[in-house]
């Protein structure tokens, strides 16, 4: 149930993003592609396709409530891990 609320809210920004609209992502700031291009899901010189990121994480407690996911490159996502918001790449 869970997943399929989490895999429902990337569809949704990949819809809005396809439709013209920017996200961006919650970590680095840089717009976030719908797709990446190419068979890997890493663009080439790219930080790779939306997810859906925890602010808080959900090995620290953190809930799958609205308030606490943003969207995320792929890349920065796999970065941050289970840390905190954007002290995981260098306080960028």
């Amino acid at each position: 149930m869970v997943m399929s609320s989490l895999s429902f809210l990337r569809r949704r920004w990949i819809m809005m993003i396809q439709d013209g609209a920017v996200i961006n992502c919650g970590i680095c700031g840089e717009p976030v592609p719908a797709k990446a291009k190419g068979s890997n899901r890493i663009c080439k010189g790219g930080k790779g396709t939306i997810t859906v990121d925890h602010i808080f994480p959900k090995s620290w407690g953190g809930s799958n409530d609205l308030s606490n996911l943003q969207p995320a490159h792929l890349l920065c996502n796999q970065q941050k891990g289970n840390r905190l918001g954007k002290h995981s790449q260098g306080g960028r």
